[in-house]
């Protein structure tokens, strides 16, 4: 059957049901609109979590409760008199998640503010294969966007993107902040 326009009306129908489920999300305002070029970190954020994956050749040894690499790194901004991260990492064999935390002074957070300024969305089609996948949870304002890593950006995956290359130096600024 076809509509008066020409279109079968299956078409119309998924047409005016997809119009009617993106009205609906925008009118809840659950989904904050992400595009290219976006900051990811702002004077707002009070909340940042990065997560690695990790995973590797050479699985894990018996008894492990994580992953080979994976780690959590939590950034939280109380004021600017107040910030700490904690973190764990899998360590040991068997592998187990080590917890560290410690707060971070004024000096040290406006050190890391230059990597967290580099935070932005951008668009990439790459198909990365050989790093664990990391994933970014920036909390604004009460609300919290997940983004993943660019370098697998074929991937069938809605959430906005985040250059891998900054995160991965992101990650390094944290563990160095952790480790000294």
């Amino acid at each position: 059957m076809r509509s008066s326009h020409g279109q079968p009306v299956q078409r119309l129908a998924a047409t005016a049901a997809a119009a009617a489920v993106a009205i609906m999300v925008s009118a809840c305002g659950d989904e904050p609109t992400v595009a290219v070029g976006d900051a990811v970190w702002n004077d707002e954020a009070s909340r940042l979590v990065l997560f690695n994956e990790g995973g590797g050749l050479g699985g894990n040894p018996p008894g492990s409760e994580c992953v080979t690499g994976s780690a959590e790194y939590t950034l939280s901004i109380s004021s600017s008199a107040l910030t700490s991260l904690t973190t764990w990492r899998c360590e040991g064999a068997p592998l187990r998640k080590v917890a560290r935390q410690r707060s971070l002074d004024s000096a040290e957070l406006s050190a890391l503010q230059p990597t967290l300024r580099q935070l932005t969305v951008v668009d990439s089609a790459q198909c990365g294969a050989d790093k664990p996948k990391l994933t970014l949870r920036v909390t604004t304002a009460g609300k919290t966007v997940e983004y993943r890593d660019s370098f697998y950006g074929c991937l069938a995956d809605p959430r906005p993107q985040v250059d891998y290359m900054v995160l991965d130096a992101l990650q390094a600024r944290l563990a160095g902040l952790l480790a000294g």
